[in-house]
């Protein structure tokens, strides 16, 4: 991948390289023969829930797992079925050749992967205690709210473990101690200009520069984690880093930011997508409000993001009690 462009479609996923399968990525997918005379592919056949991948596995960790409710992606396993369930299509057993999977997956060290039901990694293990607790431990981190019918709605793709808890504070950090009044771009006799006008827009800033480690580290998560997820659900297969803005919502200043598009001024005309990454949870209210579609503020959790075309109408709304700090990144056509 160059540093410039994002290419976020499968092909540009093949690589072996053990430190892509990180948390928060989307794994690749497995295709190949399996037990039973069956043909394994990952991304058509996990269709509920989440999935466990373990490297020499052991029936007494699939027992574990398929206890839990847990579909097991056991490679090179030398376990016997009769043990675990007989032909249990539950669990997978996969032969690994050439040792390419364990490479490509575990590395060194992991044992075990706990995927979402988003083919998204969210937990590895390398063998430090019980199995059980960290398996436990893991999936307490997956719970939705119950299920509930929904008729209205924006085209907003929500995406837990964006950022790790290490990067939000680094950036809540860097936003308190050089943020400024926020702006917005105004036409103002055919020139672009960015000005405060605070009854549209009231918040605080800050602007990472491009060479700055933080900038770096934030377009690497967004390379890697949300870009393959705008090409599987949109078809976004490259876009460009535009910028990324810290902001900060307060409740005692009633901060909010008015209904608008990200994309209705000649400098940001080729703005693609937006991404709105939450840095924390301890306050209340706030979101963002898509009043074209409906009245719902959508909220990521901590570490989340919400991405979204910049032709969309949103407002972000005000938070009623403690402080809002999110980092808002711009993707743009090449």
């Amino acid at each position: 991948m160059s540093a410039k462009y994002i290419q976020a479609s499968p092909k540009a996923l093949t690589p072996v390289v053990p430190n892509l399968v990180s948390f928060g990525s989307r794994l690749p997918n497995v295709a190949m023969e399996a037990d039973l005379g069956r043909h394994l592919d990952y991304f058509r056949d996990m269709t509920h829930g989440p999935t466990l991948f373990l490297y020499a596995a052991g029936s007494d960790r699939v027992l574990q797992a398929r206890a839990e409710g847990v579909t097991v992606v056991a490679i090179d396993d030398r376990i016997e079925r009769s043990e675990v369930g007989g032909a249990d299509l539950d669990i997978w057993c996969v032969p690994d050749i050439n040792g390419a999977l364990r490479v490509r997956l575990f590395g060194a060290e992991r044992q075990a992967l706990l995927a979402d039901a988003n083919q998204r990694v969210v937990a590895a293990w390398s063998g430090a205690g019980a199995f059980s607790d960290w398996l436990s431990s893991a999936l307490s981190t997956l719970a939705r709210p119950a299920a509930q019918e929904r008729r209205e709605g924006a085209p907003v793709l929500l995406l837990p473990n964006v950022l790790e808890p290490r990067l939000c504070r680094a950036l809540i950090e860097r936003l308190d101690s050089r943020m400024e009044e926020g702006r917005v771009a105004i036409i103002d006799k055919g020139e672009t200009k960015s000005v405060e006008l605070p009854d549209k827009k009231r918040r605080r800033d800050h602007k990472l520069p491009k060479d700055d480690p933080l900038y770096l580290a934030c377009a690497e998560r967004v390379s890697r984690r949300v870009m393959p997820e705008l090409y599987k659900a949109f078809w976004i297969e490259k876009l460009r880093h535009e910028g990324y803005y810290l902001a900060r919502y307060d409740d005692d200043r009633a901060d909010f930011f008015a209904a608008h598009r990200d994309n209705n001024t000649p400098g940001t005309a080729r703005r693609r997508m937006a991404i709105s990454m939450e840095l924390n949870e301890n306050y209340e209210g706030g979101g963002l409000m898509f009043p074209e579609y409906s009245d719902h503020r959508h909220r990521a959790p901590a570490g989340g993001a919400l991405a979204f075309s910049c032709n969309l109408m949103h407002e972000a709304v005000p938070v009623s009690k403690g402080s809002r700090y999110v980092l808002l990144a711009f993707m743009a056509a090449p």
